[in-house]
Order: C-alpha cells, then structure tokens, then sequence
C-alpha cells in the first residue's frame, strides 16, 4: 500500500494497520481513514495539518486526492480522516443567480469550490432565478441536481454531474449470489416514506400547479416549496422529486471479498435470492484495505 501526504510517498515510515475508503454515488462527500500503529510515540509529534492531501494508493487502485479534516491520537495509534473537498469550501452562505443555464450554474459552483468539472448527458434548462439560502456551494447544486434528476459528487478534485436514469440504464460490471456473501447480509423491502403524488403550486405572475402521479398505493402526497417558471418545468421537477423518494424501496447491504473495480454508481446482478434478485446500483460502497473486504449498500433498479 502507497500513502502519499501533500504528493510524498511516506509509506516507508508506515505501520498501516486500518485503511478504509468510502466511495458514494453522490449528494456527500467521499472519504477515507487510516489508522498508523503509533506504539512508540513517533507520530504524535508529526504536525499533520487539516486541508493537507492525503492518498491512498493498492494495486492500481486510487482513492484520489482527499483533505485531511481530523487527526488524533487513541491508545499507540494515530488515526487520520479526510474526504474529497477542502474545509474551506463548505461554507454557509446566500446568493442568486438570474437567468441562467443548468451548466452555467454548475460551472459557477465548480469555479467556486475551485474544482474541474465533468458532466455526463445533462440537459442544459434555464432558470430565471436561483436562490441559495443558508446553503453550502455544494449542497445548493444537490439540491437542483434533485429537481433535475442528476448526481453530484466530488471526487480527486473534479465536480462530477451525471444523469441517473443513464447510469442505471448501464449493464452490470459483476454480479453474486449469497455464496459470494461474506458474514451476514440483509436484503429489504419497504414502502414507509414513499409517495404516490407530488404536487407544486407556485404564485409569481401567474398561479401554476405541477403535479405528477405514480403507481403507488396508499401513499403519502408530497408538495414539496420549489421556486417554478412554468407547468412544463413543475412537472419535470415533480417527476424527479418522487423518484428520488421512492428509489429506496429495494435496498441490500452485502459484504463481498475487496473489489476495487465497483465505485459509487457501479451497476451489479444480484441472483439467487428469489424477488430479490435483479439489477442494482450502488449507492455507498466501503474498501476495507486490511480486512480485504468491500461493504456494499446498493438499491434495486428494475
């Protein structure tokens, strides 16, 4: 295992004894911790600092940059966590944006996180007015992201958007069946906090009412407060709402031997487990790098 602090391989001076990181489909942030065995006191006097860079590196595999936001140290062991934006950047604030475009606003918040940006199959829509309020750069744009249909995440230094229903379209890159299973496994099904209608009503120039109805039965009506210009784009945001609050109706946490190839967002076959079987997508996967195990929890998708 290669550990990098601010780009220097500092792994000859390691006694790794923890390594795990959290990669997530989207909506928060991913991070790592590393647990450095510390019997003799050596690095209780190494000034780690927060915002630093840490990386972990294994057979090919990267956890891309992350920032150190806690060091401490816990009985002969120094224990360092990070994740993928720097401290700074996660300021509360307020603003608005006027008559802008999907890509031009998230080029915006890109620019202020000091991020490059990668986009895949987005929709450019205009908007007349964006207000953030009490809101984090990156928590704003998840919240639009919602509304639209669409990831963000940030990852080695790149702002990520993506459009779900392509990503969930995608073959699976593996699949298993309850022999892969390592310890104990949990398959769910549920309908509690789902929605069978999500209805808009706005006042500006005009009323307008959006709503969109789902096959759900006896669920609850959502009518959520969003900001629209038109039935059309009420309509497009009442969609995008309910599927983001009922896409956890088929969930499953597994724990399979380490595969670094599945990342937030991979697509896996699930068989052999009657109704449960099918498609789904990964929502937060764990690479315990020690324990050489991966910790997935992943919805269904078909």
């Amino acid at each position: 295992m290669i550990v990098k602090i601010n780009g220097v391989n500092i792994s000859h001076d390691l006694n790794v004894i923890g390594a795990i990181i959290n990669d997530n489909a989207g909506d928060i942030y991913d991070s790592l911790e590393i647990c450095i065995s510390d019997i003799e006191n050596n690095w209780r006097i190494w000034n780690i600092d927060t915002d630093e860079t840490i990386e972990i590196i294994q057979d090919g595999f990267s956890s891309g940059l992350m920032y150190v936001d806690t060091v401490y140290i816990n009985s002969g062991k120094c224990i360092i966590k990070a994740n993928s934006l720097k401290r700074k950047y996660k300021e509360i604030k307020c603003s608005t944006l006027e008559n802008i475009t999907f890509l031009k606003f998230a080029s915006t918040i890109a620019e202020r996180l000091n991020l490059k940006i990668e986009t895949y199959e987005i929709n450019n829509y205009t908007y007349n007015r964006l207000d953030q309020i009490n809101k984090t750069d990156f928590s704003f744009l998840v919240s639009r992201c919602i509304l639209e249909g669409y990831r963000a995440k940030v990852t080695n230094n790149k702002l990520v958007i993506y459009n779900e229903n392509l990503f969930e379209a995608k073959d699976p890159i593996d699949e298993f069946t309850p022999k892969d299973f390592i310890g104990k496994y949990k398959f769910r099904k549920s309908n509690l906090d789902t929605y069978s209608k999500c209805e808009i009503q706005y006042f500006a120039k005009e009323y307008i009412k959006s709503e969109i109805i789902n096959t759900l039965d006896n669920a609850s009506v959502l009518k959520p407060k969003v900001r629209v210009s038109s039935v059309v784009e009420g309509n497009r945001f009442c969609e995008n709402i309910l599927k983001y609050k009922n896409k956890y109706i088929n969930t499953l946490n597994i724990c399979v031997n380490l595969n670094t190839n599945l990342a937030g967002s991979s697509i896996i076959e699930i068989k052999e487990v009657g109704a449960f079987s099918g498609k789904y997508f990964i929502e937060s996967i764990k690479h315990d790098f020690i324990k050489n195990r991966s910790y997935i929890y992943a919805r269904k998708v078909d």
